[in-house]
Parts: structure tokens; sequence; C-alpha cells
């Protein structure tokens, strides 16, 4: 059974607004998927991996805004945001082109791309980090981000390349935007973002100590001089949620072995 959210009255996603509805899932559960409407165009990012629940979703946004979708963007290739990707063989998707070389499938191959007319543009763009495809969705008229899996908080962030990240973290920051939908988990805001930019620069600070000690990883992910992670003080976050992954762990290993 999918989340339905309702952000404005242009934008709906499946991402609940708090812990409290997330906290039980499978992480392929957690996916996000949002619905645009614009005047002249109804957009889906990311499909996820259940043809069921894409159905369900592209039904009802269908149904709601009285049109048909006409553009699907995949934020990145990864199977749990495309494999339904078959429930959207009618409209246009648009992917970076190394998501379109993965996933073989007739699209719309860019960089850039701009739906919309002057004012209520929604702007994908191509910025690595997570994967070398990823790409985020800004809609600015609603103040609204789409960050894909560059930003998760359901879980500690992970990361494929983390300079990238986190720089764009920081171009983030200056966007005008309230609410972000992340690629899985719940809605966050601006503060959210900070809060995990901070978080890895305060651990790289610490790691970089580590390091100059000749600590060894087993010693490093025990310490008690690591910085806690910054959504640790809420009740109901657990690492992984119940089905533990050890993205934590695995984030720190990552910026051990860069630094």
């Amino acid at each position: 059974m999918l989340n339905y959210n309702q952000i404005t009255s242009n934008v709906i996603t499946t991402a609940p607004r708090n812990i409290d509805d997330i906290a039980d899932m499978d992480p392929v559960e957690t996916v996000t998927l949002t619905c645009i409407n614009l005047p002249e165009a109804l957009i889906i990012i990311d499909c996820g991996a259940n043809p069921e629940k894409a159905i369900q979703f592209r039904d009802k946004m269908e149904d709601h805004f009285e049109k048909r979708i006409s553009h699907l963007i995949l934020t990145h290739w990864h199977w749990d945001h495309s494999d339904a990707l078959s429930v959207f063989h009618d409209v246009m998707v648009v992917i970076s082109k190394k998501g379109a070389e993965k996933l073989k499938a007739d699209v719309q191959v860019t960089k850039e791309f701009v739906i919309g007319s002057r004012g209520s543009e929604v702007f994908f763009q191509v910025c690595g980090g997570h994967s070398p495809d990823s790409a985020y969705v800004y809609y600015p008229s609603e103040q609204i981000l789409c960050a894909g899996d560059n930003l998760i908080s359901c879980y500690a962030q992970t990361f494929s390349n983390g300079k990238v990240t986190l720089d764009l973290y920081r171009s983030w920051e200056l966007f005008d935007v309230k609410t972000i939908i992340p690629g899985h988990g719940f809605i966050v805001d601006k503060h959210y973002l900070i809060n995990v930019r901070t978080y890895f620069e305060e651990l790289i600070a610490v790691l970089k100590g580590f390091k100059s000690q000749g600590l060894d990883i087993s010693q490093v992910l025990k310490h008690t001089d690591l910085p806690e992670y910054c959504y640790k003080d809420h009740s109901k976050w657990e690492e992984g949620g119940k089905r533990h992954t050890g993205w934590l762990n695995m984030g720190i290993k990552y910026w051990y072995s860069y630094v």
C-alpha cells in the first residue's frame, strides 16, 4: 500500500512526512515516487521496483489531476528506482546518457532538461555523486527539490563519489527550497541537508586525525571520538531500520579510505 502526501496543490509524493511511517519498511519499499503537475505536463519522478505499485501511483495521479502522464524522470538507473519502467512505456522517459546505456531503453538522453513554461519550470540536472548518472529535479516555483539517492533520510548516507556529493549539498543550500524529497525516506528540509553535510565534514576531520595516528579501520569504527550521526537523537531512528544495513559504517569506511 502506498502513502500519498500532498505537498502542494501540484505536487504529490509517496514519501511520508516523518519517520513513524517508514521505520519498519524494507529498503526497496522506501523509494519515493513523486508527481508534479504543470499546465502542459504531468511528470512522475522515479518509478520504483514494483510495477503493481507504479501502476497504482500512475492511475491515482492521472485521476487526481485529470490528465495523462507525459514524462517519467529517473534520478538514476539503479534497479530499485527503475525496475517498473515498463509501466511508462508510452511516455517520454528522461535520464542521463549513462543511465540510458544501463537500462537499454528508448529514452530521452540528456544532462540537462527543462519541462514547463517560464515561471513554472521543472529542471532536471545530472550531477553524479551517488552514482555517475545521478540527477536531481528542482521545481523552484514550489520550492521543492527531488534529491534522488544523493540524499536519503531513513538510513545514513552512502557514497560513490563523496566529494561530488558534499559539493552538491553546498550548492543545494543556496537553492530557494523548503521541501526536499529524498531518494529513500521521509520528507525533509534544508535544515536536515545542512545537518548531514555538517556531520560528514566533522567526520572527515576526525578521521584525518585517526589516520595520522595509524589506526586501522576496526579501531576507527568503535572509537569513542567518532561524531554521532545527525539523526541518532530521534527515538525511532535506527541505522538501517530493523533490517540493519550497516550503511553508516560503510560511509565511515569510505571516508577513512578517502582521507
